[in-house]
């Protein structure tokens, strides 16, 4: 990974890009700081998609999501409205997003072995999240229709259970039907009970 200019004075609060006000760091340095600045009230918004994200340790991670998802400022129409001029002074474009995608560490087995492997054991960030009942009605309608495939169907079984069950039938129409009237009786049943 190549080294990013970091703004010693950020942009938003004056600072230039003088060679004075910039210096060289790694991408794991450069998302740690702004992390750390953001988790200190530094700064009011911290960007996930830099390219030291998935890399940074799992606690300050959380404690940064914890904090974007209380303190959501996608929510304030003036946030929106300068997050929307400064992507145009900056001339985000297709191309500039095409290039973010390109080189997204991700691609590169060496950081995305590494990434998994600090991830493995881990608790997912969505456990004991509740989800509204808007989501979770999004969510149905997402999946209405869509079929897993038998070996996909093998998998999330032993990752669920770590036995080996199946192999499994292929469903009739009828079954699916059932099925989805069963799951739209339990979901109604839900929602009454609040």
């Amino acid at each position: 990974m190549k080294p990013h200019s970091h703004h010693i004075t950020p942009r938003h609060k004056g600072g230039d890009n003088s060679p004075e006000n910039l210096v060289l760091l790694d991408p794991l340095e450069h998302a740690e700081i702004h992390a750390l600045r953001f988790l200190n009230g530094e700064d009011s918004w911290f960007c996930a998609m830099q390219e030291g994200w998935p890399l940074l340790d799992s606690r300050l991670r959380n404690e940064v999501l914890d904090r974007m998802s209380s303190h959501n400022l996608m929510r304030d129409p003036e946030v929106v409205t300068k997050m929307k001029r400064t992507r145009e002074e900056r001339g985000l474009n297709e191309q500039s997003r095409q290039r973010m995608l390109d080189n997204n560490p991700m691609k590169n087995p060496e950081i995305a072995a590494k990434v998994s492997k600090a991830k493995k054991g881990m608790p997912s960030p969505l456990l004991g999240v509740t989800l509204s009942d808007e989501t979770k009605e999004k969510l149905r309608e997402a999946n209405l229709g869509k079929t897993h495939s038998d070996e996909s169907k093998q998998k999330m079984s032993e990752s669920r259970t770590g036995k080996k069950k199946g192999p499994y039938k292929k469903w009739s129409d009828e079954d699916r039907q059932a099925h989805s009237e069963r799951m739209r009786e339990v979901w109604e049943r839900r929602r009454s009970n609040g």
